[in-house]
């Protein structure tokens, strides 16, 4: 059983994740239910035991993987000029200005005839674009974390 909480709004999301923990949990033989979460969780701070358990999995339009080569040597150029720590806007406006600076660099007036075709992977995302004529442009491109081992894990 599938269920979503569409609210970041903690104090309706703590006693949901409480009250559809123990419905999982009952002594009687709970259910089997999965949680689907806001993107703003990401920020927020909820019981990862019950997340966990509940197999929840959170939309997130990006994510850092400090991990990463590419973004150890972004953090430390970023200390380096700025004698301060990137923030998560940091990696933002690198992406967006690296991306959309690389389309109008190398298409000019016509980079919009580019943007649904050229893929890129950033540092925090990657974009996708796709066109729709009554909405205009969208990223198509959409991470899903899942709660496991204490931690988030992209789902592939």
């Amino acid at each position: 059983m599938l269920w979503s909480i569409c609210s970041s709004e903690t104090g309706f999301v703590t006693p949901s994740i409480d009250k559809i923990f123990k419905l999982k949990n009952l002594k009687t033989g709970g259910y089997d239910i999965s949680l689907f979460g806001h993107p703003n969780w990401l920020k927020q701070n909820y019981n990862v035991d019950q997340l966990q358990d509940l197999n929840t999995i959170v939309s997130t339009s990006y994510r850092v993987d400090y991990k990463s080569t590419a973004v150890v040597n972004f953090i430390k150029q970023y200390r380096s000029e700025f004698n301060f720590e990137p923030s998560e806007y940091s990696f933002k406006g690198f992406d967006i200005g690296f991306y959309f600076g690389r389309l109008l660099a190398k298409h000019g007036e016509k980079y919009l005839d580019y943007l649904t075709k050229e893929k890129y992977k950033g540092l925090h995302n990657s974009f996708d674009f796709g066109f729709d004529p009554r909405y205009g442009y969208f990223n198509k491109d959409l991470m899903l974390l899942q709660y496991k081992n204490l931690t988030l894990n992209l789902v592939d």
